[in-house]
C-alpha cells in the first residue's frame, strides 16, 4: 500500500530522494520511487515504460473484469466490436482531454489560444547540446534566455529541455540538481560558475590562437578561423574590452607570412590612430580578403595543402656514379700514364 512519504516522493518507504543516484518514475501515474523498492536494476531509457505496483494491480484488475464479464458466455464479434468502440472511445478522450489542457496551459500564459503559438512553442523548446566546454556556453545560454522568455516556459518544461541536451562534464557537475524543477536557475548558475565565465571562455579561444604554427600552409587561413571565432564569442558575451589586447595582436601579426606583415605595417602606419586599429576586431576584419584568397588558391591548387615533404618529389634525375679510371684492355684499375 501507498503511504505519505514527509521525507522524499517514493510512497513505499519513508526514506528521502536519492540525490547520488536516481529515481523511477512511473508512466502512468507520474509518481516517483527508490529503484529498490520497485526492483529496478537499472535506469530506464526515456523510451522504456515503467509501471509502479500500484498501477500494475490496476490494469490486472481491469483485466479480471472484463474476463468475468463474459465468464460461461460465448464472446461473439459483436461484443469484441463493442469492447473495442468503447477502449477506443476512451483513448480519444483522453486525447482530447490532453489537448485541452495544452490549449489552456497557452491561452493562461499568451492571453490567447491561437494554435500558432502553440506550434512555436514546440519549435522552441530544443536546446543546442551543451556538454561543458566554455566556448560552446555563450551560445548555450543566449538560446535558453531567448527561448525560455519567447515561449514562456515554466520551469518544469526548462529542467526538461535541459536533460535533453546536458551530457558528459555539464550533466556530471549538476545531475544532484535535478531531481526539482525549482532547482533551474541553480543549475545554471553551477554551469556558468564552472564552464560560463568570461575569463575562462577567452582563456580556451586565446589557446587556440597560440596554438597556430607560424610555418603552417595554412597560417592565415588558421589564424582568421580563430580570430573571428574569438571575436564572434566575445561579442556576444558583450566583452569588448578583451578585443583590445594590444600584445596579442603584435604576436598573431608576427605569425603572417612576411609580405603581410609588410602590407599590415603599410595599413597601421596609414591610420590616423594607430592604437584604434590594432585591435582583434580590426584585425580579423582586415585578414579576411587574404584568408578568402587563400582559400581560393588551394581550390585550384590542391597541392598547397600538402606538406613541405611533397616538395620537389619529382626530380628524376639519377645520381652520378663515384667513377675510377680503368684500363679498356684488361679492364683493370692498375696505374696509368699518358
Amino acid at each position: 500500500k501507498y503511504a505519505p512519504n514527509p521525507n522524499g516522493s517514493c510512497r513505499l518507504c519513508q526514506e528521502p530522494d536519492n540525490k547520488e543516484e536516481y529515481m523511477v518514475e512511473c508512466t502512468e501515474c507520474d509518481r516517483w520511487f527508490h529503484p529498490t523498492c520497485v526492483n529496478v536494476k537499472r535506469k530506464p531509457k526515456p523510451e522504456e515504460p515503467f509501471y509502479c505496483p500500484k498501477c500494475v494491480h490496476n490494469q490486472e484488475e481491469i483485466q479480471n473484469l472484463k474476463q468475468k464479464v463474459f465468464v460461461g458466455r460465448p464472446t461473439t464479434p459483436n461484443k469484441e466490436s463493442t469492447i473495442e468502440r468503447v477502449l477506443v472511445g476512451q483513448q480519444q478522450q483522453m486525447a482530447q482531454l490532453t489537448k485541452f489542457l495544452q490549449e489552456t496551459h497557452i491561452k493562461q500564459e499568451n492571453g490567447n489560444g491561437d494554435w500558432t503559438i502553440y506550434l512555436k512553442r514546440q519549435a522552441l523548446m530544443k536546446l543546442p547540446k551543451f556538454g561543458g566546454n566554455p566556448k560552446d556556453w555563450p551560445n548555450f545560454k543566449r538560446t535558453f534566455d531567448e527561448t525560455t522568455k519567447a515561449g514562456a516556459f515554466s520551469h518544469l518544461e526548462n529542467l526538461n529541455r535541459l536533460q535533453e541536451v546536458l551530457h558528459g562534464a555539464a550533466l556530471k557537475n549538476v545531475q544532484t540538481l535535478m531531481l526539482d524543477s525549482k532547482n533551474v536557475p541553480a543549475i545554471l548558475d553551477r554551469l556558468e560558475d564552472k564552464f560560463g565565465k568570461p575569463e575562462i571562455i577567452y582563456k580556451e579561444l586565446l589557446n587556440d590562437l597560440q596554438k597556430i604554427r607560424k610555418d603552417s600552409r595554412n597560417t592565415v587561413i588558421e589564424i582568421n578561423s580563430a580570430l573571428e571565432n574569438l571575436v564572434n564569442i566575445v561579442l556576444l558575451m558583450d566583452r569588448s574590452e578583451y578585443l583590445r589586447d594590444h600584445r596579442l595582436v603584435e604576436e598573431l601579426e608576427r605569425k603572417l607570412p612576411y609580405n603581410l606583415q609588410i602590407k599590415r605595417t603599410e595599413y597601421v602606419l596609414a591610420a590616423s590612430n594607430q592604437m584604434e586599429v590594432q585591435t582583434l576586431l580590426d584585425l580579423s576584419d582586415w585578414l579576411k580578403p587574404f584568408a578568402k584568397t587563400a582559400h581560393a588558391l588551394n581550390a585550384r591548387n590542391p597541392d598547397n595543402q600538402r606538406g613541405a615533404a611533397n616538395i620537389n618529389v619529382h626530380n628524376h634525375s639519377q645520381p652520378k656514379k663515384d667513377t675510377k679510371p680503368y684500363c679498356h684492355l684488361c679492364k683493370k684499375a692498375h696505374w696509368l700514364t699518358t
